[in-house]
């Protein structure tokens, strides 16, 4: 099997912080992995949103 490489790890916030840590524990740290967080004021928005 061919190896593909993988430049970076982008999360939904929702994974969390404990998230992010579990799959950068899970790639020995070989890539960057982040997760994306709404500021509090945005959480506001958010919260009328028909989802």
């Amino acid at each position: 099997m061919e190896e593909e490489n993988c430049l970076l790890i982008e999360l939904c916030g929702g994974f969390g912080e404990e998230g992010a840590r579990t799959v950068i524990k899970a790639v020995e740290g070989k890539i960057p992995v982040g997760h994306i967080e709404y500021l509090p004021e945005a959480r506001e928005k958010l919260s009328i949103l028909p989802i």
